[in-house]
């Protein structure tokens, strides 16, 4: 018996490549089922390359800047990278960003075709078993335990130097693919919360979201930046600075950073602040985990608690270009004005507006 070899053809548009650069291999996600099953070891061949990458559940069922592929809901089975862009690596297109902060991607070829064949069966399984989270429930009836705010994976950013009740962390307001929206918008009017630093959506793409009209999102301040995740990419690094100017340009908010999960983009930039205000590093793991706890029910003890946080450790040490994280306030500092290219006053009006 031959090995199992599948094709198909990719079309780079914004359709089948996602603002993080997931390409989209098949769009009906059950396909991939009838030859392969999570946890086995797939190579894919396209444009003269080749990568061995696992079938996985859960983008963190492999490290950060590991590749995988994955089904995404209901909408497909993808090639992806945990925290990376695909797309850029296998040179198969590249992103040009919009003023309103929209993108298009923009490729040399019209189609590419792929094969995906198996190399090892089950060959990922144990690994991936020991560590992945699953697929979590978008209902709020699911979660009768959770409080409105752990539901909406709310919460303040509030130790070391950082003022009470000037910084959150949320799950999107208007964007209710995780179920979580009408929940995020009813705690951000509880909370007062005047200011937003969207990360997810672009600004023509805000008013397209069904729960925006009538939001109390809608009545108040937000940038709308649509950040991808790659901290290759110059517009990451651009957005970063946006979040930095807008804050300091904005002295008596009280800001909340949201991207879709509130988990992944909204944990690095509340991770790059928590450095600046004086947390400590099992401070910013802490916080980063409540994402978990909030979500998957990982909570520390659980043997998948390591795995996870460790993503936080290797993003941190990939950003500031260093094995150790001993001074983070010096790390984020040099990162902030060195890598980002942030003007020194608009940082110390940031320290200062968080601080107050």
């Amino acid at each position: 018996m031959g090995k199992i070899t599948v094709s198909g053809i990719i079309r780079p548009s914004n359709e089948t490549i996602t603002k993080y650069g997931h390409m989209r291999l098949f769009a009906d996600s059950s396909y991939m089922h009838e030859f392969f099953a999570p946890g086995d070891i797939i190579t894919v061949e396209m444009l003269g390359q080749a990568f061995d990458v696992p079938y996985v559940l859960t983008f963190i069922d492999v490290d950060c800047y590991q590749p995988a592929i994955l089904d995404i809901g209901h909408i497909g089975t993808y090639l992806v990278m945990n925290y990376g862009d695909m797309v850029s690596l296998s040179k198969v297109a590249h992103k040009k960003t919009h003023k309103d902060h929209s993108y298009t991607w923009i490729s040399p070829y019209e189609e590419i075709p792929f094969t995906l064949t198996l190399k090892e069966k089950g060959g990922y399984k144990q690994e991936m078993m020991d560590r992945t989270v699953g697929v979590y429930s978008t209902k709020r009836e699911d979660y009768p335990h959770l409080s409105d705010e752990e539901f909406a994976n709310f919460r303040a950013i509030e130790k070391g130097k950082m003022a009470k009740g000037r910084l959150y962390r949320i799950a999107s307001p208007i964007d209710n693919f995780f179920g979580r929206a009408k929940t995020a918008d009813k705690v951000m009017r509880k909370y007062g919360i005047t200011h937003v630093i969207n990360l997810s959506d672009s600004i023509s793409h805000v008013k397209n979201h069904p729960d925006y009209k009538g939001s109390y999102y809608s009545e108040i301040d937000a940038i709308e930046l649509c950040m991808g995740i790659d901290f290759h990419m110059q517009e990451f690094k651009d957005k970063i600075r946006y979040s930095l100017e807008y804050i300091a340009n904005n002295p008596n908010a009280k800001f909340a950073i949201n991207c879709i999960e509130g988990k992944d983009r909204t944990g690095i930039l509340a991770a790059f602040l928590e450095c600046l205000m004086g947390y400590t590093l099992e401070e910013i793991e802490d916080d980063y985990m409540l994402s978990y706890t909030n979500y998957y029910g990982v909570k520390k003890g659980d043997k998948r608690y390591e795995k996870i946080k460790n993503n936080i450790i290797i993003q941190l040490k990939y950003a500031f270009l260093t094995d150790k994280l001993d001074n983070l306030n010096q790390l984020v500092t040099r990162y902030f004005l060195e890598t980002i290219k942030v003007e020194p006053a608009i940082l110390e009006k940031v320290i200062d507006n968080l601080s107050r």
